[in-house]
């Protein structure tokens, strides 16, 4: 008799009790919708002071909304390990209140059931986020930190670059005039193409029909 047969039985028993009941799958259940709300509510609150600086420099620097909506996902990450345990405690508060009011843990209680065995699918639900929150500090916030940094950097730092517009002149200097058919603009790259440059000193000028990114 080997030892994997030896202990079939155990292992058995530990996936039976590992394994969603009812009242687990209830409990879960119950806890989504608040848990959603709660999680959009804190997000909102935490973002609300970075959105108004984001738009300040979305209209002083004059950048397009792909410019916006980059450096507000680079955020995501930070705040979402701030939301996520928030969100939790208001949420099992919320069901647990609400059982309270309506005596469902009454009639728990009275069927045999421990207040420890009701929070259980709570806990593992805890656990389970811990890890996510382990992942988002650990190896996903380091890196969207380094991308709205330098997203930030290209957004107020550019000069006149991002106040480029398509079929729109721009003056860059006080003796220079451009105007270009399109306009490319991200935090990776800008570049323009069938543009035409004129100097305002001069009667010339000096048509281009290429394409050039920097």
């Amino acid at each position: 008799m080997t030892f994997s047969m030896l202990n079939a039985p155990a292992l058995r028993r530990l996936a039976k009790r590992l394994m969603p009941t009812t009242l687990d799958l209830y409990l879960i259940n119950q806890v989504i919708p608040p848990f959603s709300i709660a999680l959009a509510v804190v997000m909102t609150a935490l973002l609300l002071e970075r959105l108004l600086v984001l738009f300040n420099l979305l209209a002083a620097g004059n950048n397009n909304l792909g410019t916006f909506i980059e450096l507000l996902t680079t955020l995501l990450p930070h705040y979402l390990g701030l939301a996520i345990p928030a969100a939790l405690c208001v949420s099992v508060f919320a069901v647990m209140r609400n059982m309270s009011q309506n005596e469902e843990i009454d009639a728990a209680n009275s069927s045999g059931l421990s207040l420890l065995r009701i929070t259980r699918p709570y806990i593992h639900l805890g656990l389970a986020l811990g890890v996510v929150s382990f992942l988002l500090y650990g190896f996903i916030q380091p890196h969207a930190r380094y991308d709205f940094r330098a997203a930030y950097y290209f957004a107020s730092h550019t000069g006149w670059t991002p106040r480029l517009q398509p079929r729109m002149f721009a003056r860059p200097s006080a003796d220079l005039t451009l105007v270009a058919e399109q306009v490319t603009q991200s935090a990776q790259n800008w570049g323009m193409c069938s543009f035409m440059i004129r100097r305002t000193t001069s009667s010339a000028a000096l048509p281009r029909a290429k394409a050039i990114s920097a």
